[in-house]
């Protein structure tokens, strides 16, 4: 079967070839669904619900929000994953997970379902002989000109924080101090459209939701 057709001016689709660059589209996207359909169905055999998060979770609350779902979905467990702070998707985008725990915004969050679980006050993370280390807080307007880096090592770098990272991640050299001038972080859970209609991932949001503290701003 020929795809091809050399003419005076170059090379030309023939019917054929026509025919299978309007199928193409849909052979991609069949690929990319066959794999992720193949994870899922695992997953229920197994009945396991896989979970990516970053960092916290959804603080204190995801232990609470793990057991909620084990009572509604006796037989059923969380598999968390949690995803290296280069993907801020928390594993959602490769289809690894069926829901993710994370923080907002992030890329391509406007394809997906998104729940805010939290509201908390973002904190920065500095070397603790950094002049401004021994400040009560910290005007955002003072940390333009730092050096910004993803970690803090060797006492060199700045990095903003959600204020729980001072209870979990608190090690000698570090220290956190409250933030003033800059919008607080936030956590939801998120799940792709193609879940609105499984119910187990539904019953994982609901217990998400179950679990937001009082006064919690709508998404």
């Amino acid at each position: 079967m020929e795809l091809f057709t050399r003419t005076r001016t170059g090379m030309t689709l023939t019917p054929a070839g026509q025919a299978l660059v309007g199928e193409t589209p849909a052979v991609l996207a069949g690929w990319d669904h066959a794999p992720r359909e193949t994870k899922a169905a695992a997953s229920r055999a197994a009945q396991v619900l896989r979970v990516g998060f970053m960092s916290s979770a959804a603080n204190e609350a995801t232990q609470q929000i793990i057991a909620a779902f084990t009572c509604r979905r006796p037989g059923w467990r969380v598999d968390l994953q949690q995803a290296a702070w280069s993907d801020p998707t928390a594993r959602r985008a490769s289809g690894d997970v069926g829901a993710a725990l994370l923080r907002l915004p992030f890329p391509g969050q406007d394809d997906v379902r998104i729940e805010v679980l939290l509201t908390e006050p973002r904190w920065v993370v500095l070397p603790d002989t950094h002049p401004l280390a021994d400040k009560g807080e910290i005007p955002f307007g003072k940390l333009w000109d730092e050096a910004w880096v993803a970690a803090i090592a060797n006492g060199y770098g700045i990095a903003l924080a959600p204020e729980s990272a001072a209870r979990y991640y608190a090690r000698p050299g570090i220290a956190y101090r409250p933030v003033t001038g800059v919008s607080p972080s936030q956590a939801g859970v998120a799940w792709p459209p193609a879940n609105d209609s499984n119910p187990v991932v539904q019953d994982f949001v609901r217990c998400c939701l179950d679990s937001k503290p009082a006064g919690t701003p709508p998404s």
